[in-house]
Formats: C-alpha cells, sequence, structure tokens
C-alpha cells in the first residue's frame, strides 16, 4: 500500500473520498459501455454459466502474480477490464468490483453477524502498453478502494458527474474466496430449496479462488454471450 493510500486508510473522511472519486472518475460520464443496458434491459434475465480454470493455466496465473508481487485478484480485475474493453469497443472503461467489508472494521468485526458488502468503482485505461506498470496501477487502486470500502456508491456517482437517472457503470466483477475448508455441512432440520444469485447488472463476472484453482461464473443479458466473455 502506498503512501497516499495509509493517509487515506486512516482519515476516510466524505471530503476525502469525494475529492478522490471525483479525481478518479470526472471524466467517466462519456464512458458508454454496454449501451444495452442504458436502453432499459431486465438485467434479472441473464443467462449463468461456470467455468472451471484449467489446471497449467491456474498455475501460470498463481506464478505470474507471485512473480509481480501481487495477489491473483490483482491479474484477474487488470484481465476483466481488458476484457470489458473489446465488448465495450472502448480504451477507457469502469466496471464495478465488490469489497468484503471488514477489512478495516474495528476489533472483531470478523463476529459481527450481517453484510457488510460493498460494491465501488475500478477505471482503467488499457492504452498502456507496458503490462508491469499497469499491474502495479491495478494493485495501487485496489489498495487504495480498501480504505474506501464503506463508502456508498452514490457518493461515488456524485463525484463522477454521471447523471443520477445514467449507472455509473454496467458491470460487475467479484473476486472471492472458497477453498473446501469452508464446505459446511447441512444443518439439521434445515432443508435448501432455492438458490439464485441476481445483480441488477446486464454483466457480471465472478471468479472463485478455491485454493487450488480457480472457476469462472459469468452471468450476461442478452445478446450477451457467457461463453463469448
Amino acid at each position: 500500500m502506498s503512501s497516499s493510500d495509509a493517509e487515506g486508510a486512516s482519515d476516510a473522511s466524505p471530503s476525502r473520498r469525494q475529492k478522490r472519486w471525483s479525481g478518479r472518475l470526472r471524466t467517466a460520464g462519456a464512458l458508454l459501455l454496454l449501451l444495452a443496458a442504458a436502453a432499459g434491459i431486465d438485467a434479472l434475465g441473464g443467462r449463468a454459466e461456470v467455468w472451471p480454470v484449467a489446471a497449467g493455466l491456474a498455475a501460470a496465473v498463481r506464478e505470474q502474480a507471485r512473480r509481480a508481487g501481487v495477489s491473483p485478484a490483482t491479474l484477474f480485475h487488470l484481465a476483466f477490464a481488458r476484457v470489458l474493453a473489446v465488448l465495450a469497443g472502448r480504451d477507457d472503461v469502469v466496471f464495478g468490483t465488490v469489497l468484503f467489508g471488514r477489512m478495516h472494521g474495528a476489533a472483531g468485526a470478523d463476529r459481527v453477524l450481517g453484510l457488510f458488502m460493498n460494491t465501488l468503482p475500478v477505471r482503467v485505461d488499457t492504452r498502456s502498453g507496458d503490462v508491469t506498470d499497469a499491474v502495479a496501477g491495478m494493485r495501487s487502486q485496489l489498495a487504495g478502494l480498501l480504505a474506501h470500502e464503506h463508502a456508498p456508491l452514490a457518493l461515488a456517482q456524485q463525484a463522477s458527474g454521471v447523471p443520477p437517472h445514467a449507472p455509473l457503470f454496467t458491470a460487475l466483477f467479484n473476486f472471492r474466496h472458497n477453498t473446501h475448508r469452508d464446505i459446511r455441512p447441512p444443518t439439521p432440520g434445515i432443508t435448501e430449496g432455492l438458490v439464485r444469485d441476481d445483480t441488477n447488472y446486464p454483466l457480471s463476472v465472478g471468479v472463485t479462488d478455491t485454493g487450488d484453482g480457480f472457476s469462472l461464473t459469468i452471468d450476461a443479458v442478452p445478446p450477451g454471450d457467457p461463453a463469448l466473455v
């Protein structure tokens, strides 16, 4: 984490947050990603598909992350930005990333009941041809988000200059950890009925880190095709 990120962690005030989002997102109004969303397509009509990442590729990702001194999450965020740039036909893209919401909580926050997850914007200019700089930039941006993980998305929307009725982003990325140790036996007396994951984003991509591999979950609203993504 850089010195500026550390400073943000110690003083994540509304005014500091407003300044941060304004500096990063002020021109985001020109970023018209996935125009189908703005046309009013129902994001709940998406089709989700799951693919395991090949073992060789998963090992290569972990090795490259180790060499770069970053987490696999950083590389996957950057890869998603590149994919989104192709889909949107733009070099400068904005998408939402899911934050756990407990990284900077008070002592015992890990034992508090309830959901603390939040979604905040990531902006990437894919025109940079230097992979090393792109990886370092993504690492710095994600580290900076941790200092503001409880900031309202509405605050970022206001600072961006994007009209309130228009979405700041229409694509969501979620990197999550789910190792085999997290799988718990069924609770006696409780039967699972129907489980369905929905978002209000036309494109949602999740990467699950199982500890020894990765899997991709892609939910896309037609005419979007999860297989093509």
